[in-house]
């Protein structure tokens, strides 16, 4: 358990790492006048960090900081390089599920809660089935008794308008199964990324 423990915690401390080290090189780059931008797989390692973070640690304050660096890295990429956001997509649909009304509301009401005032264009169910996830954890921070989590979860991506901008929100959509008992769906922001409204599919 203290390995599985460590692990976990392992996630969050080299995304904060890799994200920290990309914005001081972005900076530098930016004051020498290069104008250089931050490789595609740097950034994708990156983007997988902090989702995983997210996936681990949701709502906590560390994700929230790393969501935020994660942020002003992509504005300083964009910035570097204009055809990045030329070439964002939303990801199209591909869910088929009965269910697929009931996530798309849940996956709209998670958005409303984290950017109140913004107009929904589009939501898509971007993951084709549901996936599965699990493990043994402690039941409070006494670390007194173990419980087993089953998690069954699908992405959503989300895209609302707030005044002249676009965002397109990636949204954790859970189901999660403790000791035998199901929970009620529910979900959380894993990050946002500005998006063009033409690019919306």
């Amino acid at each position: 358990i203290l390995n599985y423990e460590a692990s976990q915690e392992r996630v969050p401390a080299e995304a904060e790492r890799r994200l920290d080290e990309a914005l001081a090189w972005m900076a530098q780059q930016k004051a020498g006048g290069k104008g250089l931008s931050l490789g595609k797989d740097q950034q994708a390692a990156i983007a997988v960090l902090v989702e995983n973070a997210a996936r681990l640690f949701p709502g906590s304050v560390k994700t929230k900081s790393l969501m935020a660096k994660k942020a002003d890295l992509d504005r300083r990429i964009e910035e570097a390089d204009a055809s990045i956001l030329e070439a964002r997509l939303m990801r199209a649909e591909k869910y088929t599920g009965k269910d697929l009304p009931e996530l798309k509301k849940m996956a709209q009401a998670v958005v409303a809660k984290e950017h109140a005032g913004a107009t929904v264009l589009k939501v898509n169910i971007t993951s084709a089935a549901w996936e599965t996830e699990s493990a043994v954890e402690w039941t409070d921070t006494t670390h007194t008794a173990l419980r087993y989590r089953a998690t069954d979860f699908v992405i959503a991506q989300v895209a609302v308008k707030a005044g002249a901008d676009v965002f397109l929100y990636t949204v954790y959509l859970n189901k999660d199964k403790i000791d035998g008992r199901e929970q009620p769906l529910t979900g959380h922001v894993m990050y946002r990324d500005r998006l063009l409204e033409k690019n919306i599919r």
